[in-house]
């Protein structure tokens, strides 16, 4: 079977699966999304993760479909006009090309590629700063005390953070930012199709006041409308109840196997630290500082990069290529929760060995 290290969706959760199905024929999660039913499977599913990531009460757990809807509404609810975007490469520029569609003044802040904008050089000329905690096409991060760092340097500014690739694996302080955006199926070994929004009152309040003004907030939903509904534990439109619940089951499991998420961490920084101590090939950034502890990106030759893909197939296991145009001057590969040490360990002495 093949064990699988792609930095997209990687691996299901074990027994998810089965409490999918078992949730599917017996009927549990086929309910009206209005009712009482769902809500306790909301409520439950707010408890777990406000435990297992110490999200403190002024902060919101919201649910909406995708990437670009989430970034859509966080932009509308911030950005009057100007927003600052902080870009270490391709998925940082998702959310820039989001504002420039919008008509905001989007600022971009940015080196070349392999080369992180460090938090000295960043000097943002508006009010939002929206930057990605992990970007999984060059393996560039800023930590949980680097985040810290940043709040501390912008206090007055509203700081916005991308983190699917990393939240969960590490742990961060969540008043570090004032929303997080994140999906399920990296980090949580979810199917795609679930993106959770965690949201201060700061962030609220800016967004009834831009709506008071008679300004464009509405987006999918306007923040305001997310209040409303999360009072009885409901979402403004149709929610994924499947991946709500398995969201839930997934916490819970790893709950009982970590306990808490200054665990889990552990168990992801001593993966990454023997992978980068013992890998022959270089990171695509070589700089010690800003290196991913989640997502792995060496450099190649594309004669390399030919080889090691076939050789680690024969043995069982599944990467990623370079992120688009650089297919063959990258290999990526995932360093997610569900990845366990003697795996790193075997792909570090393949790729080493090839």
């Amino acid at each position: 079977m093949i064990k699988n290290f792609n930095v997209w969706p990687a691996e299901l959760f074990i027994w998810v699966e089965e409490f999918l199905h078992k949730s599917i024929e017996n009927k549990t999660i086929i309910l009206p999304h209005r009712g009482p039913d769902f809500a306790k499977i909301s409520e439950n599913t707010d408890a777990i993760m406000r435990e297992f990531f110490n999200i403190p009460s002024n902060y919101h757990i919201f649910y909406t479909y995708s990437a670009t809807e989430s970034m859509e509404i966080i932009i509308k609810s911030l950005a009057n006009p100007k927003i600052s975007h902080i870009i270490n490469w391709n998925f940082w520029e998702l959310f820039l090309s989001e504002s420039q569609s919008l008509r905001k003044e989007a600022e971009s802040i940015k080196k070349t590629r392999g080369h992180r904008v460090e938090i000295e050089d960043i000097n943002a000329n508006s009010e939002v700063i929206v930057l990605t905690a992990n970007d999984t096409s060059t393996g560039i991060e800023y930590s949980p005390n680097e985040l810290k760092n940043i709040r501390d340097k912008f206090a007055d500014k509203y700081i916005v953070v991308d983190a699917t690739s990393s939240f969960w694996a590490l742990n961060y302080d969540i008043t570090s930012a004032d929303c997080w955006l994140f999906s399920v199926q990296k980090n949580f070994w979810l199917p795609p199709w679930l993106w959770v929004m965690i949201i201060n009152d700061n962030v609220i309040q800016k967004s009834i006041e831009l709506e008071n003004a008679w300004l464009d907030v509405w987006a999918h939903h306007k923040l305001s409308n997310f209040m409303k509904f999360k009072a009885v534990n409901h979402t403004p439109s149709t929610p994924n109840i499947v991946l709500i619940a398995g969201l839930w089951f997934v916490v819970n499991q790893f709950k009982n196997v970590f306990w808490n998420i200054e665990k889990l961490e552990k168990h992801t920084l001593e993966k990454a630290e023997y992978f980068y101590n013992n890998i022959e090939l270089k990171p695509l950034l070589e700089s010690d500082n800003g290196k991913s502890k989640t997502t792995f990106v060496l450099s190649t030759t594309q004669v390399q990069n030919e080889n090691i893909f076939k050789f680690l197939r024969e043995k069982w296991y599944s990467i990623s290529p370079g992120y688009a145009s650089h297919k063959s001057e990258n290999i990526r590969i995932a360093n997610f929760p569900v990845h366990r040490l003697e795996d790193i360990k075997n792909i570090v002495e393949l790729i080493n060995n090839w």
